[in-house]
């Protein structure tokens, strides 16, 4: 902690000397934080190209990852705005500021809106500006803030106080880098992130903002943001998640550049009194430490929980996946708890798994990913998912079942799947049922043998060719024709897709799908035992999520 009145900064542009001195509606703060450096972009060469939003509304579809990226990099490589400051210290004229500097501060705060999945709609309202620009000089020439400042502020006057008490406060900072830092919220006395829980209020639709720069004393910022408690407490508009909570870092893309120490998230009329919350990167639990908890019935605008992860990595080299999940919050008749991912955006390109998860998708589920399926798994395998729990994944979908299902009934009945067909094998599949199973009661159904000319032998003879490539001995034909006539054609079904030749020849059949060549010895004889007692999805799951594949796909 620094006593504010022995540091008087000259420029606030010095980055010796740039401290942070902010205040929420009910608290204040100091804290040193680094210098302010324009970010750099964040690389394009990787990014699919952009589609329409598959969340329409007044903020960005931050599940675009190149959307995201030229949205940062548009806001943030703007040029600075010279603020043409009318007035002069002296005479306590706090003058006015041009409007394209105001504008420029509007835009910042509606960028990070939208980010965050709220009515990015704010306007400036040219009554709270004037306010706030009187507040700004009692706080630039009297070096501290206050919410109420008294007579011994320098400066102060009846509009200026009253819009000190409504106000997100800042000294050593004016402009959009002031928005940005109440966005951070750093500093011990800011555990609440209430600079940052205005900015993103939901039902906020105008501020103010008063802007006095450094040159001959204290740079400052008043950010007039608490409308009338009709616009405060009034009906919520929709927001882009649908369970209605607002995150920072923002659900899906996120730039590192924008990824700060303290995490939130707040939901309407929620209490967050005995809510916890998990992350996790990779499937790998990271530590959490709570800052913060809104409890119910303390009419908080926007209810809000805060915490740090102090072992993630918030710059990281590759796209990383950080799952949050929040849990036990309560609701007045109840709790709730939900989850989401923030993808924050590495600062190299992510490596080369485009033409792998192209291809996985083709050979698992018969299509390609849509953007939004690519760019979540690039992303994920760049984080540490294993290309194997990428696999297993597909393979174990809803969307995997009803492929395979369909496949079953085309290459033994030779028709779709009748609807309530389609959904009963669907969920057999998805609740334990092996594909072996399931095959073979579709080659022993009533069906299946009918149309292979409805006697055993000829039934017999079929699946000799379909399931072992050969015809049938003499002697093996009329031994499995009395064990159909005994056990029925369901379990002799399964004795042939299971058999040796059987298995054997889906090994072959697997190695060429997704290798393009035939196994070794020694693989093709493990690989039959396994298939003896386990399924072909094991198989395929190993050979897809295997280096050869890999680089063979890429």
């Amino acid at each position: 902690m620094f006593d504010s009145a022995s540091k008087k900064a000259t420029s606030s542009a010095s980055p010796a000397r740039r401290f942070f001195l902010a205040s929420a509606v009910s608290t204040l703060s100091l804290a040193v934080v680094a210098p302010v450096a324009v970010p750099a972009t964040v690389p394009t060469a990787a990014a699919a190209v952009p589609q329409a939003s598959s969340t329409a509304g007044p903020w960005l579809d931050t599940s675009d990852r190149a959307a995201v990226i030229a949205s940062y990099n548009a806001e943030f490589s703007k040029a600075p705005v010279d603020p043409g400051w009318t007035g002069n210290r002296e005479s306590c004229n706090a003058g006015t500021t041009s409007q394209a500097y105001r504008d420029s501060i509007i835009d910042r705060v509606n960028w990070f809106r939208s980010m965050a999945g709220v009515p990015a709609i704010i306007t400036e309202n040219l009554a709270m500006s004037a306010m706030a620009q009187e507040s700004a000089l009692t706080m630039s020439e009297s070096g501290r803030l206050s919410h109420s400042p008294d007579s011994s502020y320098l400066c102060v006057t009846p509009d200026g106080a009253a819009a000190s008490g409504k106000s997100n406060l800042y000294l050593g900072r004016t402009g959009p880098d002031a928005i940005t830092g109440y966005v951070q919220d750093p500093g011990s006395n800011n555990a609440s992130v209430g600079h940052r829980n205005w900015i993103l209020h939901p039902t906020s639709t105008e501020l103010g903002t008063g802007d006095i720069p450094g040159d001959g004393g204290w740079a400052s910022n008043t950010l007039f943001v608490i409308e009338d408690a009709s616009i405060v407490f009034g009906p919520q508009p929709e927001l882009r998640e649908q369970a209605g909570f607002v995150a920072w870092p923002n659900a899906g893309y996120v730039p590192s550049e924008v990824v700060y120490d303290r995490w939130s998230v707040g939901l309407r009329n929620a209490d967050f009194g005995s809510a916890n919350v998990t992350m996790s990167v990779g499937g790998q639990s990271i530590p959490v430490n709570i800052e913060y908890r809104s409890g119910g019935g303390n009419g908080a605008p926007f209810p809000i929980m805060v915490w740090n992860a102090p072992s993630l990595d918030t710059t990281p080299a590759f796209d990383t996946v950080v799952t949050v999940s929040v849990n036990n919050v309560g609701t007045g008749g109840g709790v709730t708890s939900f989850s989401y991912e923030t993808i924050i955006i590495g600062q190299e390109l992510p490596r080369t798994f485009d033409a792998y998860i192209t291809q996985a998708f083709q050979d698992f589920l018969g299509r390609s990913p849509s953007e939004s399926e690519f760019n979540q798994w690039r992303a994920r395998l760049n984080s540490g998912t294993s290309r194997l729990d990428f696999v297993n994944t597909l393979a174990t979908s809803t969307e995997w079942t009803t492929v395979v299902v369909q496949n079953l009934y085309q290459d033994t009945l030779g028709r779709s799947a009748d609807p309530a067909g389609a959904i009963y094998w669907a969920d057999r599949l998805r609740t334990g049922t092996s594909v072996a199973a399931a095959a073979s009661q579709f080659y022993g159904s009533p069906e299946y043998v009918s149309a292979e000319g409805g006697s055993w032998s000829e039934w017999l003879t079929d699946l000799y060719l379909e399931l072992m490539n050969r015809n049938p001995d003499g002697s093996g034909l009329g031994f499995w024709v009395r064990q159909a006539e005994v056990r029925g054609s369901g379990d002799v079904a399964y004795d042939f897709y299971q058999s040796d030749e059987s298995r054997r020849a889906r090994v072959r059949s697997l190695y060429v799908k997704f290798l393009g060549r035939g196994p070794d010895s020694g693989g093709l004889a493990y690989w039959a035992e396994v298939l003896n007692s386990g399924d072909d999805l094991a198989l395929a799951a190993y050979l897809a999520s295997s280096e050869e594949y890999f680089n063979k796909a890429g």
